[in-house]
């Protein structure tokens, strides 16, 4: 298991078009999930770096696909 932010703003359910009730995915999983394919491996290096390099920042822009089927544009920053 990977140590990352556990709980969602009602914000991020909104964007993401999840009920609030829904589990929060871990990073990884995440990525799988809600990412679209061709953003996920620039998804999951930033993930990654953010996971095993403590102190690094990533800034990224990603698309995120919700259950409807409607695609958001995602601006993150990473810290750990």
């Amino acid at each position: 298991s990977h140590d990352h932010a556990r709980t969602w703003s009602a914000s991020m359910y909104r964007i993401h078009g999840l009920a609030a009730t829904e589990a929060v995915p871990d990073a990884y999983a995440y990525c799988d999930r809600c990412v679209v394919a061709e953003d996920r491996a620039t998804v999951r290096r930033a993930f990654d770096v953010a996971l095993h390099h403590p102190g690094s920042d990533a800034d990224l822009e990603y698309t995120v696909s919700r259950p409807d089927g409607t695609r958001r544009l995602v601006r993150a920053l990473l810290q750990s």
